[in-house]
C-alpha cells in the first residue's frame, strides 16, 4: 500500500485557503462590526433581520404583517429558530401577533410602533455596517463578491462566461445568464402530484386537520366562476362529489424558484356533461413540507361556444 505523507494530507486543508474557515472568520468580523454599531441596543443580527424583513413588507402596505412562512422565506431562518426569535422580540415590545386581516383563522406577525421606530433609527447604522464589511475590497470587486455570495445561496444564476472584466461590471441581484430553474427531484414530483390529487378526494378535502396543514396561511383561490375563495372558506367548505373522469391530464411541474413550483393540468369532471377546467396551483416548499399557496380554475368550453 502506498504511504501518504502528512504534508500531502494537510495541504488541501490549509486554513488560509479553506472556504469554510474563511467564511467563519468573515462571519465573526461582520458580527463585531454589527455589535459596535447596533448590537449594544440589545437586538441581535438575526433579530434585526426579522425586523427589517417586516419593515420592508410594511413599506408596501402600511402596517402590513406577514405569516411565519413568509418571514422564513425572506430571512432564510428555519421556523423553529424564527419562532424563538419572534417570541423574544415580542417580549421586548418590537413585534405583535395578531389575527390576519385576510383570514380570521390565521395569525400574522407585525411591527409595533417601537419596532418601527427602532428600524428607522438603526437603518443608517445598518448601511454603515454593510459599508464597513465591504470596505477592504476594491470597489470593482464588491459587486462580484456580493454576486458570489448570492451564487452560494442559490439567489443568482451562475455565469457562463469567465471573463474577469465582465465580472467586475456585475450588479447584485441581476444574474448575467438567464435564470436556470432548479431541477425537481422524483420525490418532490411524486409528492406534488399526490398532494394535488388529494385536493380532489372527499376524504382529504373533508379532513380539517389535513387542510389546515396543507393550505398556506395566506392561501386564496380563483374559482372557475371567477369567485375568490379565502383559506377559511375552503377549509370550512363541505366537499361535494367531484368524480374525476380522468386522472389529472397534461400534468406539468414548472419550478419558479428554489422553494416554489407551479403545477398546471386539465381537470375533467363528469356532471351532466363533462366539465373541463385548466388548473393552476402554486406550491410553496416550507421547512415543514409543501403547502398550497394559490389555486385557480378556468373553465374550458367546447370550440365555437364562446368567443375570445
Amino acid at each position: 500500500m502506498r504511504r501518504i505523507s502528512a504534508d500531502a494530507v494537510l495541504k488541501p486543508l490549509a486554513l488560509d485557503q479553506a472556504p469554510g474557515h474563511l467564511l467563519r472568520r468573515c462571519h465573526r468580523r461582520s458580527r463585531e462590526i454589527y455589535e459596535e454599531l447596533i448590537g449594544h441596543r440589545g437586538v441581535s443580527r438575526q433579530q434585526f433581520a426579522v425586523l427589517i424583513a417586516l419593515a420592508t413588507r410594511s413599506g408596501k402596505a402600511r402596517g402590513a404583517g406577514a405569516s411565519l412562512t413568509r418571514i422564513a422565506a425572506a430571512t432564510g431562518f428555519d421556523r423553529n429558530t424564527l419562532a424563538e426569535m419572534i417570541t423574544r422580540l415580542k417580549r421586548g415590545g418590537y413585534l405583535a401577533r395578531r389575527r390576519s386581516a385576510a383570514d380570521g383563522r390565521a395569525y400574522e406577525i407585525a411591527l409595533t410602533r417601537k419596532g418601527a421606530r427602532f428600524v428607522a433609527e438603526m437603518m443608517p447604522r445598518a448601511h454603515e455596517v454593510q459599508r464597513r464589511i465591504m470596505a477592504p475590497l476594491p470597489p470593482a470587486l464588491r459587486p462580484v463578491f456580493l454576486h458570489c455570495l448570492r451564487l452560494l445561496l442559490g439567489l443568482d444564476a451562475p455565469r457562463r462566461s469567465g471573463d474577469a472584466r465582465a465580472l467586475a461590471q456585475l450588479r447584485p441581484g441581476r444574474p448575467c445568464a438567464p435564470l436556470l430553474p432548479p431541477a425537481i427531484g422524483r420525490d418532490d414530483a411524486e409528492q406534488l402530484r399526490a398532494l394535488e390529487e388529494s385536493m380532489w378526494r372527499r376524504e382529504t378535502r373533508g379532513d380539517r386537520d389535513y387542510m389546515e396543514r396543507t393550505l398556506a396561511p395566506d392561501f386564496f383561490e380563483f374559482g372557475r366562476s371567477g369567485r375568490v375563495y379565502t383559506r377559511a372558506e375552503i377549509i370550512g367548505m363541505r366537499p361535494g362529489p367531484a368524480p374525476l373522469r380522468y386522472a389529472l391530464r397534461d400534468f406539468k411541474l414548472t419550478p419558479i424558484g428554489h422553494d416554489a413550483t407551479l403545477v398546471t393540468y386539465v381537470s375533467e369532471v363528469k356532471a351532466k356533461d363533462v366539465e373541463r377546467g385548466n388548473r393552476t396551483s402554486l406550491w410553496l416548499k416550507t421547512p415543514t413540507g409543501w403547502q398550497l399557496g394559490f389555486h385557480q380554475g378556468t373553465a374550458v368550453f367546447p370550440p365555437g361556444t364562446v368567443s375570445d
